[in-house]
């Protein structure tokens, strides 16, 4: 598994921190190495504190979800959920929770 050092990830997240500036917006950004691991983060002036740890958890998934093993199974799983909603479309799939309701 390919590593992330501390001075890539700074340059990662300096890129970042620009382009919430240039955006106008107030967030947190968090740099995971592959594995989930937490390297740097930020808490934009006048950012929520509830930011920081959404931020770090969307970056753990996201190295979850683009990791080798991690992605078949994500894509078993969303090809299980495409053909269950195929074979019955008024199905609704939860995401979120977990849960199926039949409407």
């Amino acid at each position: 598994m390919a590593s992330l050092t501390l001075a890539e990830a700074e340059q990662i997240l300096a890129a970042a921190k620009a382009k919430v500036m240039a955006m106008g917006v107030k967030m947190s950004v968090s740099v995971v190495d592959p594995r989930g691991d937490l390297i740097t983060m930020c808490r934009t002036d006048g950012a929520s504190w509830r930011t920081p740890p959404i931020s770090r958890a969307k970056a753990v998934t996201a190295a979850c979800l683009y990791c080798g093993w991690c992605s078949r199974r994500v894509a078993s799983l969303l090809e299980a959920l495409e053909n269950q909603l195929l074979a019955d479309p008024h199905q609704h799939v939860w995401c979120t929770t977990g849960r199926s309701d039949e409407t």
